[in-house]
């Protein structure tokens, strides 16, 4: 069971992106019923972010409306926010000014209706130190303003750094059977060593591993998928080759890939945090997180990793710049 802020949350958080995302959100009483159902599923950590929808409609419009049907869910669950975003030139802005004026924007959308757990920068602008960067976050924990300090996509030493001027709450970082350098990098050592807890975004490797992705003709115009180069028509089959060979271990166990996959998160220690816009899905991924894998499982998944290579980084193009590797 993980602990975040002082609160067990489960073996399985909700990320929240698929609710608001541009072009694609859900209706608000729909997305408030969605919310119901992962309280009701027992999720207690909720992934959101100000770049999930429009500076109009995003992750935190839907929690105020959520938090004002339904007052008495508010302190049982931890929310974490990543903010400090342009969602218009899709730079981050982690000045002081910058950090706090998105913190300032949370705070008057939520309204009171549900405090900032954690507040995370959406990326780090490697122009400004870490250390700047967590000093105006702490400041803005210790005045109660946000409940913790949160990073995300950051290298193990930048972990370091910021935990030495104040304590970090947790790491976001991406982890799947298609991403698992985490382990190796020293990101999950440091964090485990410091005491930090894991979030894992991306378990289902944005749905290589959820047994419905047969295609590349299935993403449908808009998907930013489309842009991604483990999703390019010339590492398709490369990858899919990754899933198959997955699948075979799934046949034995008699499970399917995606508890396989969100079972291997689990067992890392990490919390991962699948999003789902259908309650059928998101029942299932409560129930996935607690499969248990043994030792001849996890032996046969990295005999697969090792031998079966997944193709493309896990993002490319202009969004690699932002990653902290």
């Amino acid at each position: 069971m993980v602990k975040i802020c002082g609160k067990e949350v489960g073996p399985v958080g909700y990320g929240m992106h698929t609710l608001t995302r541009r072009g694609f959100a859900l209706e608000v009483e729909e997305g408030i019923s969605i919310l119901k159902a992962t309280f009701d599923a027992g999720y207690r950590f909720w992934n959101g972010g100000m770049h999930y929808g429009t500076p109009e409609y995003n992750s935190l419009h839907l929690l105020n409306a959520y938090f004002t049907k339904y007052p008495e869910d508010a302190d049982a669950v931890v929310i974490s926010i990543k903010g400090a975003w342009d969602s218009t030139a899709f730079i981050p802005y982690c000045t002081p000014e910058g950090l706090m004026d998105s913190v300032e924007t949370c705070l008057r959308i939520l309204d009171g209706k549900k405090k900032i757990d954690i507040f995370e920068p959406t990326r780090l602008d490697k122009q400004i130190p870490i250390e700047a960067v967590v000093e105006v976050l702490g400041a803005l924990a210790q005045s109660g303003d946000i409940g913790g300090v949160g990073l995300t996509e950051v290298n193990h030493e930048t972990i370091k750094r910021a935990h030495a001027v104040y304590p970090i709450a947790a790491v976001e970082i991406e982890l799947s059977l298609f991403s698992t350098e985490v382990l190796t990098n020293g990101i999950v050592k440091t964090c485990n060593e410091l005491g930090i807890p894991v979030v894992a975004y991306a378990p289902f490797a944005r749905g290589w591993l959820t047994g419905g992705l047969k295609s590349r003709g299935q993403l449908k115009e808009g998907d930013w998928r489309l842009k991604l180069a483990r999703f390019n028509d010339e590492v398709w089959q490369a990858n899919q080759a990754v899933v198959d060979a997955l699948m075979k271990i799934t046949e034995r166990k008699g499970c399917g890939i995606n508890e396989l996959a969100l079972a291997w998160v689990v067992k890392t220690g990490a919390l991962p945090i699948p999003g789902s816009g259908r309650k059928e899905g998101i029942k299932a991924n409560m129930e996935a997180a607690q499969l248990k894998l043994t030792d001849e499982d996890c032996e046969a998944i990295d005999e697969v990793l090792r031998h079966v290579k997944v193709h493309g980084e896990r993002y490319g193009g202009s969004d690699q710049k932002f990653l902290d590797g």
